[in-house]
């Protein structure tokens, strides 16, 4: 009886190793069993259509939200919202380049690898883009031809924070310097003055000159 026991107990564990070497494979820590396991390239197919979402923010260089800003990724465009954020969601796993470009702004690029329930946060600080161009002139008085002597400014405009430089009391002179080639808005502000608006174009390494002559602004007295 002990014999047949025995015998049992071997057969079974014939048994057992036979199956295990049909469907698993032995390892050095035990039995490991894999079981319907795709073939890589099949999982890869598989996987690609699942939900990936990409978003974050854009912000000037004032820490300010930019919206309207335009952002990529592999083909596929989007504009940030009134706060500055951005999505993309149904993009495959995988790497992808989010990039942004905006007039003014240097071109920033960022890779990243998407894998299986991810999702990526990516913020963009814009930088203003620098170049060797200038545009400055006078502000003067329409009539007299001389600077208006009141407190004012020039600014320029941006897509996303305008910039400003102080008019000379004095002299009624400004400037605008390391500009990188392109168009600018330009507008005038002074006290008991008129805004004035110009349109300027400058190439690289350009200096313009750009005067501008102003008129007084009409005054309402006072009630009473």
């Amino acid at each position: 009886m002990g014999e047949g026991v025995e015998w049992r107990r071997a057969r079974n564990l014939t048994l057992l190793l036979i199956v295990g070497l049909v469907i698993g494979i032995v390892t050095g820590n035990g039995w490991s069993f894999v079981v319907n396991q795709p073939q890589p390239s099949l999982l890869k197919t598989e996987l690609t259509a699942l939900d990936i979402l990409v978003g974050g923010r854009v912000l000037c260089e004032k820490g300010q939200y930019v919206g309207g800003a335009t952002i990529l990724c592999e083909g596929a465009e989007t504009k940030t919202l009134f706060d500055g954020s951005y999505t993309f969601d149904g993009l495959a796993l995988g790497p992808h380049i989010v990039e942004i470009a905006m007039e003014g702004y240097k071109i920033q690029k960022i890779r990243i690898e998407m894998e299986e329930g991810e999702e990526a946060v990516i913020n963009f600080h814009l930088e203003p883009e620098v170049g060797d161009a200038k545009i400055s002139g006078y502000v003067l008085d329409e009539v007299t031809r001389e600077p208006a002597r009141t407190s004012g400014s020039v600014y320029m405009y941006r897509p996303t924070c305008n910039r400003n430089t102080p008019i000379d009391p004095e002299t009624g002179y400004f400037e605008f310097t390391h500009l990188p080639p392109g168009t600018y808005t330009l507008w005038t502000s002074n006290l008991e003055y008129n805004d004035e608006k110009k349109t300027v174009t400058v190439k690289e390494d350009g200096d313009r000159r750009e005067d501008f002559f102003i008129s007084k602004a009409d005054i309402e007295p006072p009630l009473g």
